[in-house]
């Protein structure tokens, strides 16, 4: 433990393929092992995005609860027209206003769904990072980095 007894965050990463414009896709990402509250998502691609006024591409954490069947969005962004994204540098998803779909409870599937809105743009691929802070005062494995094996 460090911060004055505070659990530290979790570190989950994982890297996800490439996706062709016009296409959405599910890629499971991780199955928390506690309770906790999702603090950070980033996308560092493998290409540059150039975002779209109407034809783009959304970026989001899904959570799909323990038994897969969840729908709440943890994190999302829409590469629309000004929003880009530089290759190899971490970029920001912001997380939901709602305080609710940030929070994960032990053995919840999450999932990183690049989707589209119109005929889409391609998805270069690339590393999603998320930082979740546990819920438990004395959680033990803090520090960790834990994914899914890359596809």
């Amino acid at each position: 433990m460090a911060n004055n007894g505070h659990p530290r965050n979790e570190v989950f990463e994982l890297v996800v393929p490439a996706v062709a414009t016009g296409s959405t896709t599910i890629v499971p990402f991780c199955v928390v092992p506690f309770a906790g509250t999702v603090t950070k998502v980033t996308y560092t691609p493998a290409f540059p995005i150039t975002g779209a006024a109407t034809n783009n591409r959304i970026e989001r954490l899904v959570n799909a609860g323990q038994d897969g069947m969840g729908s709440a969005i943890i994190a999302t962004k829409t590469y629309a027209a000004g929003v880009n994204a530089t290759v190899l540098d971490e970029d920001n998803i912001p997380l939901s206003g709602t305080v609710a779909n940030r929070d994960v409870a032990a053995n919840d599937v999450l999932y990183w769904n690049p989707a589209t809105n119109g005929t889409g743009l391609a998805d270069p691929g690339g590393l999603v990072h998320v930082e979740i802070t546990p819920s438990q005062a004395g959680h033990s494995a803090a520090g960790m980095v834990r994914g899914f094996p890359a596809l």
